[in-house]
Formats: structure tokens, sequence, C-alpha cells
């Protein structure tokens, strides 16, 4: 690991005021960016999923630290596990994982990262076991800070119109109809991802690829 990935771990450790749990067994992390502003946002899509997913824990200790807003509990017939909203922005999700990682003494390939994706269909789920960034920025900052070993699930929120700028797309709001199909793709992926922290990523990947 290379000096720089050393020292923001160190820095996050240092201001983190509360430890995660050692027991857990994974984090799933949504790659989105912070505040009212982003809010809805096709980018955000990954905070949805984290939202949906605690939602299930039992009895969770929810907590702002590592740079992420995170929780932590029991997830109903699997264990603990950490689900965190990373709060540097998408393009420097990286700093904040790489953080998270150190303070549950967890390896990256524990680690599942939900990022929005505008090349598939809205509400598609697709999972990849490691790979490249494809583009995605909050992708490309989390290979930069821990590799490209881990776990990922793109949700759609495509397609992006002929002729729009993509920024403009990933930071614009989802329309009604649109929310609504994203709420019950959350709901969805939410199960997966219980799939993937019971069996592994290769029977998640056959059943929702």
């Amino acid at each position: 690991m290379g000096t720089a990935r050393m020292l923001i771990r160190k820095l996050f450790e240092i201001f983190s005021h509360t430890r995660l749990p050692k027991n857990a067994g994974w984090i799933i992390v949504g790659i989105g960016n912070p505040g009212p502003r982003y809010e809805q946002t096709r980018h955000n899509a990954g905070f949805m999923v984290a939202e949906a997913l605690e939602k299930q824990l039992a009895r969770p200790t929810r907590r702002r630290l590592a740079g992420s807003m995170v929780a932590f509990g029991e997830l109903p017939g699997i264990g603990m596990i950490i689900t965190a909203r990373p709060l540097m922005y998408v393009n420097r999700s990286g700093e904040a994982v790489a953080a998270l990682l150190s303070a549950a003494k967890l390896v990256a390939s524990r680690c599942l990262v939900v990022a929005d994706d505008f090349h598939l269909p809205i509400g598609k789920l697709r999972f990849r076991r490691n790979g490249s960034d494809g583009g995605h920025n909050g992708l490309k900052s989390i290979i930069a800070a821990i590799g490209q070993d881990f776990p990922r699930l793109r949700i759609g929120t495509g397609p992006l119109p002929p002729g729009t700028d993509s920024i403009e797309f990933v930071l614009g709001r989802f329309t009604e109809q649109e929310l609504s199909i994203m709420q019950s793709a959350a709901a969805a992926a939410a199960q997966a991802i219980r799939m993937v922290c019971e069996k592994g990523i290769d029977p998640a990947m056959n059943a929702y690829n």
C-alpha cells in the first residue's frame, strides 16, 4: 500500500470519535453526494440503496465517522454489517472507504460498493466481482484508494438521452415516475445484497445480472 493511502487511513482513524464494530462481516457503501442539493439525484442512487438496507438492520447504531454517515447492526439471519454513505462527494469516495475498512479491520473484498450507472436501464441491477471504474468517478476514487478487488453493484439510472451532457444528467433529479421505479429497485437491491452477505457474490450475479 502506498504512503498516501496509509496516511489517509491514519488521519481518519484519528478523527473518528466512535469505533466501528470489529465483528462486522461486510461494509456496504453507497456512493453519492451529501446535502439537500443532491437528494433524489441520479448520482445518489447508491445512497438510496444504503438507506434501504439500513432499514433492515435490527436496532442500528448510527454515527458520523470516518468521513461517512454509517449505521451498523445485526442483519437478521446474517449477522453484523455496516452501511455507509461517504460525505466526501463522489469523486473523493475512496478516502472515506479506505478509512472505513481500516476502522472495521476488513479487507477490500468484504466491501460492496453501490454506484449509479446511466449505461443501464433505470432500476436494472448488475453485480461485478471486481474490475475497472467504467468511467464512474466514485469508483475511480475508490480503486485509487484500495485497489480494484472489491465487489460492486451498479444500479441503472439510464438511458442517457442523446445529446445530453452526462454530468448534467447524473446531477439531475429523478422524475416522479423514475423515483418510484428507483425506490422499488433500491428495495430489490437491498435483498440482493443480503444474498451476497449470506452466500457470496457468485449466486447474486447469477440471480440478478
